[in-house]
């Protein structure tokens, strides 16, 4: 360029306090035009702003200051100002893409180390946790609560039952999130998954209702939600069931779990569990492909895919079906960061028992204790309860048996001292390790026993594998010994919780330990398998009065009673054995329980009670807590109808079991082998 030609210069952007999404995630520069700015009009993408401002930088003038700031005096504040803090965007959801698809995407995949290291995220997590739980009463009082129209002490208070009930059942709604987000609109709440809760919550709240009869149900309280959530899923306009979201995964999970143990809704709660495990499969949960997850979003997402694990081997092996989501298709650890809720004082507010236990609720390591014995779950069921199963050499089946007993017994030894349950002669549990013998995770070892059962009952006599007699004989007497080991931990969980509406592994667990008990009560009338038969047709028969589905395991056993001629007489239930669910008391005096219908509108109980209180534990034990009464033989009606199970007739509407899913019904006395 010679000394005449004029220098040329480029002229500089102008930098702008706040660029476009666009600008930002691309690190360009924005000249913050409208309507669009150059850089989306170039790449033709929206130009749009969330509203996030730059940060000011430190100065001298400003270090120097010793600026002190005052304390916030008003709660709209510091609710206003957290809430800013912690809000997060909606998160952008992607779609899985495996390698054979002309649409994979290596480079979206998660690789090892994208992530920050997992100490540094549980703190954060845990301190955003401690936070929201702060924020949750602050946000009831300035109604910052998004209660979709209904009463918000009604909401309150089934929120309350439903935080404490799913610890058994695995962590679907992750509560900070939730929480956080039903104050700011936020992407991990949804009216659906709000009602799907109440709908859920709904089931432990009529523990103290009426027998659930089918004329009743459509009138039992909580079904208004059903009806609400089930209208936004089918809604026409918005089209909730096309897109996949987080929020419409946990509802239909929610939904799904209630309708199979609660209205017995077997196939439409199998359709919902498929499409919430589609959709998981169509955001790449199962393989937690994403480019840039928070620790939150990843915590979001880890609970939601095991939750769906567990939801899917359960109600695989209660309905007898393939599960959907298997363990070799996945790729998520069993680690969760959050750990507030691990030594979270339990409160019994749904389960009934004593009104305060002072010990830890374990929630996070019964979970993940929960997740890695459904991965067995899996193999179990991929290994006997396929259709070419009984295809494989008897041989081979049972070095796989060996194998996956020895991981079960691997699974049992590993426990944490505190989830290690080991019951002495008197049949109390050993406490002086740090153990608990919580609803949850009494729940946890029942099925560990069941897996046992289900692990060796193919291969006794009329079992649908092949076997030998020796191997026979002993593997029934596994079954035996698993059964009797269910008939402690029952015995345990029906004197201090209550029977009527407890997670439905306990109604499975009693049935299963049952099929046993009955063939040997068969062989020996008077012995203590007799007694323990007699204990879980007890069992079922008060699980029947609040959920439908026991209703089935309790036909398909007395079926197998009555060919089996063992004479196990009426039913009787005895308050002295189990906790009792009809009458809570509030203060040390009875009152009549609280019902809460779905379509309600009630008051705050008292407008000058501090938030404080009517978020507590304490005060909404006051109107669900379910104690038990002096001691008073109470004969139940049968619940199958007016029969006497000595004659053996069976009502007609029962005829339609025609097998027992345990063993079948050939040739019942000689089943598990000739006697020794």
């Amino acid at each position: 360029m010679s000394s005449a030609d004029p220098p040329s210069f480029r002229k500089r952007k102008q930098r702008v306090d706040v660029a476009c999404d666009f600008c930002r995630q691309r690190k360009l520069g924005c000249d913050n035009a409208k309507p669009k700015c150059e850089n989306c009009l170039s790449y033709r993408k929206d130009c749009s702003y969330s509203g996030t401002s730059r940060k000011q930088r430190s100065s001298a003038s400003r270090i120097g200051a010793h600026v002190e700031i005052s304390p916030v005096e008003q709660d709209a504040e510091v609710s206003d100002t957290l809430t800013r803090t912690i809000v997060s965007t909606r998160p952008q959801l992607l779609r899985f893409h495996g390698p054979t698809s002309s649409m994979f995407d290596g480079g979206s995949l998660l690789r090892r180390g994208d992530v920050n290291d997992s100490a540094v995220q549980k703190s954060h997590l845990l301190a955003e946790t401690a936070r929201q739980r702060q924020l949750e009463p602050i946000n009831l009082r300035l109604r910052k609560l998004d209660f979709d129209g209904l009463n918000p002490d009604q909401t309150v208070l089934l929120f309350s039952l439903f935080w404490n009930r799913q610890h058994a059942t695995g962590s679907i709604v992750y509560r900070p999130c939730f929480m956080r987000d039903m104050a700011s609109d936020g992407p991990y709440f949804s009216h659906l998954l709000l009602n799907s809760i109440l709908f859920i919550a709904s089931k432990y709240s009529t523990v103290a209702s009426s027998p659930c009869d089918a004329a009743d149900l459509d009138a039992a309280p909580g079904m208004g939600f059903r009806r609400r959530a089930e209208s936004i899923l089918f809604d026409p306009v918005t089209k909730v069931l096309t897109k996949s979201s987080i929020t419409t995964i946990q509802a239909l999970l929610l939904m799904s779990d209630a309708l199979f143990s609660w209205c017995d809704e077997t196939s439409l709660s199998w359709h919902y569990l498929g499409i919430a495990i589609n959709m998981i499969i169509d955001l790449g949960i199962h393989a937690e492909n994403s480019i840039s997850k928070t620790p939150e979003d990843l915590e979001v997402a880890r609970r939601v895919f095991w939750a769906a694990f567990v939801l899917d081997k359960q109600q695989s092996i209660y309905q007898g079906r393939t599960p959907r989501l298997r363990n070799q298709d996945c790729r998520v650890p069993v680690e969760f960061l959050d750990e507030f809720e691990e030594l979270e004082p339990f409160h019994p507010l749904g389960y009934s028992g004593p009104g305060t236990l002072d010990l830890p609720t374990y929630s996070v390591s019964t979970f993940e204790q929960l997740c890695t014995l459904s991965t067995i779950t899996d193999r179990i069921l991929s290994s006997f309860y396929v259709e070419n199963s009984s295809e494989s050499e008897p041989e081979e089946l049972h070095r796989t048996t060996q194998t996956l007993h020895a991981d079960l017994i691997r699974w049992q030894e590993s426990l944490p001292a505190h989830l290690s349950i080991n019951f002495d002669d008197s049949g109390n549990p050993n406490t002086s390790n740090g153990t608990v013998a919580l609803p949850h995770t009494l729940c946890l070892m029942l099925m560990f026993h069941t897996l046992l059962i289900l692990l060796h009952r193919p291969f006794v006599f009329e079992g649908h594998l092949k076997s030998t007699a020796a191997h026979a004989r002993n593997e029934f007497t596994i079954c035996e010994s698993a059964a009797s080991d269910i008939d402690v931990l029952l015995h345990w969980y029906r004197k201090h919780w209550c029977m009527k509406a407890p997670p439905y592994f306990v109604s499975y667990a009693t049935y299963v330990s049952a099929t046993i008990h009955v063939r040997v009560a068969a062989q020996n009338p008077h012995g203590e398998a007799h007694q323990r038969l007699q204990i879980c047709l007890e069992i079922l028969s008060e699980h029947q009065k609040v959920c439908h589905a026991p209703r089935r395991a309790l036909a398909n056993l007395l079926l197998v009673v009555q060919r089996l001629n063992v004479n196990v007489g009426s039913i009787p239930v005895l308050m002295s054995r189990t906790a009792n669910c009809d009458t809570p008391i509030v203060d040390g005096h009875n009152s009549e329980p609280a019902m809460l219908a779905s379509n309600e509108v009630r008051t705050f109980p008292n407008q000058q009670d501090p938030v404080g209180n009517l978020m507590s534990p304490t005060r909404i034990a006051a109107e669900y807590s379910l104690q038990a009464e002096p001691d008073a033989p109470v004969l139940v009606p049968d619940p199958l109808g007016e029969f006497d199970l000595d004659v053996g007739v069976l009502p007609e509407w029962m005829s339609f079991f025609d097998l027992d899913p345990i063993f079948g019904f050939e040739d019942f006395p000689n089943q598990y082998g000739p006697d020794p």
